[in-house]
């Protein structure tokens, strides 16, 4: 066991004795000290009550540490080669690459990060730039180290003038997706759709949050605005896990689980709430 999960396990143990001594007469934890506790005319219930909230801010303060620690302040990326991933479903890449090319997209580098993801593993990405459409496509897969790998997604992103963004994929969010959104980082999911099908859908959707805000397109798609992109993007979510309180997390991810979502337009309503479009390649 690492050290880090003996004290996880000893603050909760030390969480849930409290609370057993707030609401039993006869708790044992504090029974050593309850004579002074009483000379001193403190009562038994209050200092426990006290002791417990102090142990409940310790646990909610280790576990924002440990969320930002899945957080990098920055990333790293290099040049990918298709051998350095015996386990990269290379059928699914060509087959989607294929589609994406056909769709207009221009192949314009495989890549992955320099160091291990949040889950100590990593992760194969292979860029698409649209000439008319300013827009990118990527097509990526991620590994975890003792896991199965993640099956073959891809995602379609835009940038506006602005600094909002719109990116539509394939990948259904999670809670930690949830925690993570921006008010001008905007999404949709659609678990099933086909590449044709996303583009459409982000083209739509792209037109209407343009006309409601009143900004232009993004012309400039390139390797290095999007790596810069991401460089920007990977320090607000760090600021965004920051400055959101533990409980507040909890409570959002939670809440995710027995809602999930589709999306996360902000509060902009634009077009009807994401949905499963067919797979049609």
């Amino acid at each position: 066991m690492k050290p880090r999960q003996i004290l996880d396990f000893v603050v909760t143990f030390l969480l849930v004795s409290l609370a057993f001594e707030v609401l039993t007469p006869q708790g044992f934890l504090l029974r050593p000290i309850r004579p002074w506790l009483e000379a001193q005319g403190i009562p038994i219930w209050l200092f426990s009550l006290v002791a417990f909230i102090l142990a409940l801010a310790m646990l909610l303060g280790y576990m924002k540490a440990g969320i930002l620690n899945l957080v990098p302040e920055s990333i790293g990326v290099r040049a990918a080669q298709l051998h350095e991933f015996p386990n990269l479903d290379g059928d699914t890449l060509q087959r989607y690459t294929h589609v994406f090319q056909n769709l207009g997209f221009v192949w314009v580098t495989d890549y992955t990060l320099t160091q291990e993801n949040s889950m100590g593993g990593n992760g194969f990405g292979r860029l698409f730039i649209h000439p008319q459409h300013h827009c990118y496509a990527e097509i990526n897969q991620t590994f975890m180290n003792g896991r199965a790998a993640n099956p073959v997604g891809f995602m379609i992103a835009s940038g506006m003038e602005g600094g909002y963004q719109l990116s539509t994929t394939n990948r259904k969010p999670d809670g930690g997706t949830w925690i993570l959104r921006r008010p001008k980082s905007l999404w949709t999911s659609h678990p099933t759709a086909a590449p044709a099908a996303l583009l459409q859908t982000h083209l739509e959707r792209r037109q209407a949050l343009s006309r409601e805000l009143g900004v232009g397109i993004r012309t400039d798609a390139s390797w290095d605005a999007y790596y810069a992109q991401e460089q920007i993007d990977t320090r607000a979510r760090r600021e965004v896990v920051k400055k959101k309180p533990m409980i507040v997390i909890l409570a959002e991810m939670i809440l995710f689980t027995l809602s999930p979502k589709l999306e996360w337009m902000g509060s902009h309503k634009i077009g009807p709430q994401a949905a499963e479009a067919p797979r049609t390649a």
